[in-house]
């Protein structure tokens, strides 16, 4: 596939939201001050059904900002919907996405610009931090950070399998939505982006990972519980079932789910005791969560294909 050559390409910035009015304008005020090197820039709000003050929120952004911000209404739930509808109404050649609790500074877009033109890339992610908004120091295991979306290697790379870009920091082609399709909109578990990327990867595409391009992810208390981090692992252990099964087949797959069933359910218990005597609490988080991520992805392979969208519409599709 040939590099795109355009003299001064458009970016158009995807912001998917659904009622988070407050944490939106602080991500659409970083979004209004992002430095253009070499581009032009707009913003896409896309409102998922949002009842509360987002609207107003985008229009009073709009009004300050040097570059224009489209604000509009999806109204069928789903983060595969307000991504597609991004993508159907972004002016540019590139979408960057950005996610509505995330804070960047100027050189973002900048950064992943540069990086697609010097590598020659249709595709170019970055890394994540936690801002971690609560009164008192949370002590949480790499794991577990991973889980809350954090991405902090610090070197280059080019993308694979077991380590995908992530819609909340990535800058895409549209091309490659012409290529290889948008995102799955039967994936309604939060996995849509992972769905995508493994399109892409497995298509042989070339993606970039740049640590210098940057974003913080806002993590309320709520996130913060067992609780949460437990159903996100699940999700997860899920998505990679998904992953495999369609490009590794059943008997792989299978034979996968009970080497994980097996193996994570002895090394997590043993973990947990171990933890437990040490009065370590956040490593008996940990170690449940990766129990939890092992029953995800045995509970996708066991399930019925045909009752796949049914159950992905009964989990949440939207982290509050």
């Amino acid at each position: 596939m040939s590099f795109p050559d355009s003299e001064l390409p458009l970016i158009s910035v995807a912001v998917a939201t659904f009622n988070r009015a407050d944490t939106l304008r602080r991500a659409l005020v970083c979004v209004t001050q992002l430095e253009a090197s070499g581009f032009s820039i707009e913003a896409v709000v896309i409102d998922n059904g949002s009842t509360d003050h987002t609207r107003d929120t985008v229009a009073s952004l709009a009004r300050e900002c040097s570059f224009p911000i489209r604000y509009f209404y999806e109204s069928r739930p789903g983060l595969p919907f307000a991504r597609n509808r991004a993508v159907s109404e972004a002016s540019g050649q590139w979408i960057a996405f950005f996610d509505d609790d995330q804070l960047t500074d100027p050189r973002w877009l900048t950064t992943l610009f540069q990086t697609a033109q010097r590598e020659k890339v249709l595709c170019v992610g970055g890394s994540r931090t936690l801002l971690i908004e609560v009164d008192q120091e949370v002590e949480l295991t790499d794991y577990c950070r991973s889980l809350l979306g954090e991405i902090y290697a610090t070197e280059s790379t080019d993308y694979h399998a077991l380590n995908l870009p992530c819609t909340g920091n990535v800058l895409i082609h549209t091309s490659l939505f012409e290529t290889w399709g948008k995102f799955d909109e039967s994936v309604l578990d939060g996995g849509e982006d992972s769905d995508f990327f493994n399109r892409v990867l497995y298509g042989g595409v070339r993606c970039v990972y740049d640590p210098n391009a940057s974003v913080q992810h806002i993590i309320s208390p709520n996130r913060l519980v067992p609780e949460y981090l437990k159903l996100i692992a699940f999700r997860h252990g899920r998505h990679v079932c998904r992953r495999d099964l369609r490009h590794r087949g059943r008997v792989v797959t299978f034979a996968s789910a009970a080497a994980r069933i097996l193996w994570v359910g002895i090394s997590t218990r043993c973990k947990i005791a171990l933890a437990f005597m040490a009065a370590r609490s956040n490593e008996i988080v940990s170690q449940s969560c990766k129990w939890r991520r092992a029953c995800g992805y045995l509970s996708y392979a066991l399930q019925n294909p045909v009752t796949q969208q049914e159950v992905s519409a009964r989990v949440m599709h939207r982290d509050q």
